[in-house]
């Protein structure tokens, strides 16, 4: 879960990585011990607990979410909890989408809403051919009718 407005040091972007650990080949623990490594420690928030169980102050409006994790049957529920605090703009990443067959079940349910669902995105899918499992994800972006990329170049 990523928030550029929390500030860490003068209004620098913050990375919430959410995980129980409780996975028996988890690499997890080792995240804070290698954003410290790379000088990104302070960009950093580990929560050790589990994803169902984690929330931020209501205040709080996030860029992105990343979801790596088998959540199949329900992913719904996590849209339906976060989508309301995620920008205009931002994303939404699921892994293991298309080759999957209950998050592919899920991904055509969001494909067939459109945008006349309770959530209003645009969406790609990838596949990583050179993974044996896992080996997809599907990227959706927020986007109300009003939304338009910001225009950042000086040239025409």
């Amino acid at each position: 879960v990523l928030n550029k407005y929390m500030d860490v040091e003068g209004g620098k972007g913050v990375l919430h990585c959410v995980d129980h650990m409780g996975h028996a080949h988890t690499t997890a623990n080792r995240v804070k011990e290698m954003s410290n490594s790379l000088g990104l420690g302070d960009h950093l928030i580990l929560h050790d607990v589990d994803f169902w169980e984690f929330n931020l102050p209501e205040d709080n409006s996030l860029d992105f979410i990343w979801l790596d994790f088998a959540a199949s049957n329900k992913l719904m529920k996590v849209f339906e909890k976060w989508w309301g605090r995620l920008e205009d703009g931002g994303f939404v990443l699921v892994h293991s989408t298309v080759t999957n067959r209950l998050t592919r079940e899920w991904l055509e349910e969001m494909r067939s809403m459109g945008n006349e669902g309770p959530f209003q995105f645009d969406q790609i899918s990838f596949l990583e051919p050179l993974k044996m499992f896992q080996n997809s994800f599907s990227m959706f972006q927020k986007r109300s009718t009003s939304y338009k990329e910001p225009i950042l170049t000086k040239y025409p």
